[in-house]
């Protein structure tokens, strides 16, 4: 997110000073070094092993933002969510402190404004540049994953969400390709020029994701989602057959018949399942002969109404 785009160490740098300046109380330490997050463990974790989250881990934590000592976010209601540290999804606060925590740990932070919501704020319980504090229990952490991994990964979560899928779940199905799409990224990733393959196998797969989570939509009866992955699959796969036609069906839908035959056209030349082909010949023939019909109207109106001026003079 473009608020979390700047290195906060980089801007508190510049800025040369901390609006938490000293520890919030007994048993806070500074963990960034420039004053800009404070830690206190409130329990340690009570696991065998130590397991802490890095930079590109799948990390599952319950947290609560508070402001003034009020809570004005958290997963108090919907349970644990998933973030990844390092890919902005969360504020930098969130992602600094995970990487310092074990699973199992609870702790709490005080954030200067530059690792919490910056100018945004949180409207309309938080101003602008507030200082705010976030308690968060680390549940779980997956990952990081190698480039071949992460295809490996994309695939797990993938067949898990079609399980899901053949047993009309379409949400829980779309919570594993979503897990998917966080892994490989969900737009193209170009990766070294040795790791050619693996950017391919990447690419392979994060497409089928997406095909999958659009036909989610589709049966969810969310047609915008829908057709905003369809672009969004078009835009990484320009003659990808499903999205294509997907688009053809709306607009045919409509009744924009020049451009849903503009999609089927396009996905025919690259389809490769018959059945797939079946229905796009099926449709390109409704069109023509709709088409054939409009033009055939257009005719006896055009005549009826020359009959009728010859008819008046």
């Amino acid at each position: 997110m473009e608020q979390w785009a700047v290195n906060p160490h980089e801007e508190m740098g510049k800025r040369g000073w901390s609006m938490v300046k000293e520890a919030p109380d007994e048993g806070y330490t500074d963990i960034s070094g420039c004053k800009g997050i404070w830690k206190k463990i409130l329990s340690e974790t009570t696991e065998k092993e130590h397991i802490k989250p890095k930079e590109g881990s799948m990390v599952e934590v319950e947290y609560w933002y508070r402001y003034d000592g009020k809570v004005f976010d958290s997963t108090e209601d919907d349970g644990a969510i998933e973030v990844i540290p390092g890919s902005g999804m969360c504020t930098a606060g969130m992602e600094e402190g995970l990487i310092s925590m074990n699973v199992g740990e609870r702790a709490t932070f005080r954030l200067d404004p530059i690792f919490g919501f910056k100018e945004n704020g949180f409207p309309p319980s938080v101003p602008e540049w507030s200082v705010i504090d976030l308690e968060m229990v680390c549940v779980s952490s997956m990952g990081p994953w190698t480039h071949a991994e992460k295809v490996d990964a994309g695939i797990e979560f993938k067949n898990a969400g079609n399980e899901f899928f053949k047993n009309g779940e379409y949400r829980p199905a779309l919570k594993k390709y979503n897990k998917g799409l966080d892994i490989l990224g969900r737009r193209l990733r170009k990766l070294r020029p040795e790791l050619k393959d693996i950017e391919e196998q990447q690419h392979k797969v994060r497409v089928q994701i997406l095909q999958n989570c659009m036909q989610c939509w589709f049966k969810l009866d969310n047609i915008d989602r829908c057709l905003e992955l369809a672009d969004q699959i078009i835009r990484q796969d320009e003659f990808n057959p499903k999205a294509r036609f997907r688009k053809a069906r709306h607009e045919l839908s409509k009744h924009n018949y020049y451009t849903a035959r503009e999609h089927l056209e396009v996905t025919k030349a690259h389809v490769t399942d018959p059945d797939l082909l079946k229905q796009i010949d099926s449709e390109l023939r409704n069109i023509t002969r709709v088409e054939a019909d409009s033009k055939r109207k257009e005719k006896d109106t055009a005549k009826r109404i020359s009959q009728a001026f010859t008819s008046a003079g």
